[in-house]
Parts: structure tokens; sequence; C-alpha cells
């Protein structure tokens, strides 16, 4: 099965859509966790790590439960000893966000990557496409008025169905990616 790339154009539909579309409120979250790991004994081992997203949600009821919005995400992880080893994952889609009281600071989301596209090489590179979903879940604490900082526990699951070997070697995949992860969440509201 040949996964369909979106066009520009349906990017420009979700854009229109997100801001046409009535709301209360608008917020902007920012999540990270970075890792960094080095282990000594007869070699070295280095690991990194590097996860995180981008969202802008619109409230789509006046009590402020539930948060409709479009999301990018990032992770990048290394390996490197005797040998080395390189993941690297862009990708993009809605976000649903459900917040389980009225201080908005206990919240639920659910993210589907439409477009998920990751870099792999283990002495050969492989680019992959497919789609990806996130579930999390989000405690904040209020700095000020606008401003939250908390952290979260998400779930992260990748699935890939094409690869492409030296930009022009096609065949089709059936890989499986899955990580559980902390991590700092910052919201402007």
């Amino acid at each position: 099965m040949k996964l369909i790339k979106p066009s520009f154009n349906f990017y420009i539909l979700i854009t229109l859509l997100f801001f046409s579309i009535k709301s209360y409120a608008v917020s902007f979250n920012l999540s990270a966790f970075y890792n960094s790991d080095s282990f000594a004994q007869s070699s070295t081992l280095t690991t990194t790590q590097l996860y995180s997203d981008f969202d802008a949600m619109i409230d789509m009821t006046k009590s402020g439960g539930f948060e409709v919005g479009w999301t990018a995400g990032l992770i990048s992880t290394s390996e490197s000893g005797s040998s080395s080893t390189t993941y690297s994952l862009n990708e993009m889609g809605p976000k649903f966000l459900y917040n389980l009281n009225k201080q908005k600071n206990w919240q639920l989301g659910l993210s589907y990557y439409l477009q998920a596209n990751a870099s792999y090489s283990n002495g050969s590179s492989y680019t992959w496409r497919g789609t990806a979903y996130k579930i999390n879940l989000n405690y904040l604490m209020e700095l000020s008025e606008t401003l939250f900082i908390g952290v979260s526990i998400n779930y992260h699951a990748a699935t890939f169905n094409e690869q492409f070997v030296g930009g022009s070697t096609f065949s089709t995949i059936s890989y499986t990616r899955g990580l559980i992860y902390p991590a700092l969440q910052i919201s402007y509201r």
C-alpha cells in the first residue's frame, strides 16, 4: 500500500479551518525531553535522545474542556561506540486535548501524525515514511495568568510502510517503533 503524501493545498485548507472555526481561546504548547548518557568500559558507548513537539490549539467549548489543534514533532536519537546508529523523525498532524478539570492543569492528549518521515542510519542510510500517534497525560502549574509549566508522560508509536534507499530505491516495509518518555511542558494560553 502506497502512502498518500498530503499536498500543499491540504495544509492550506487545514490552516484556514483552524483559524475560521469559532473558538473561545487559543493556546500554544511546547514540550521537550533531552537525555545524554555515556558509558565507559573497554570502549565508550554514548547515547543522546531528544523528543519535542509544538502544538497550536483552540478551545471548542465555553468551559474549555475540549481543544483541537495542529502539532509538529521531532524525535532524534543517536548511539555511538564501536558502531554508530542514528534515528531522526519529523512528523505533523491533528491533536485533540481534553482538560480533565476546570483549572485545566490535568490534560489528556491524542495526536495523530498524518505524515511521519524518518531517517535511519546504521552504516547504511534509509528514509522511512508512514504515520504515528502519541498519547500524553499532562500536569501543568500556573506561573502567571497566561503561562503554565509542567510535566507529561508520553507514549509514542510510529508505523512505517515505505522505505527509500539512496533517494531512489523504493520498497514496501512494515516497521514500528514505540517509545515511552517524560517531558517538560510550557503552555501559553
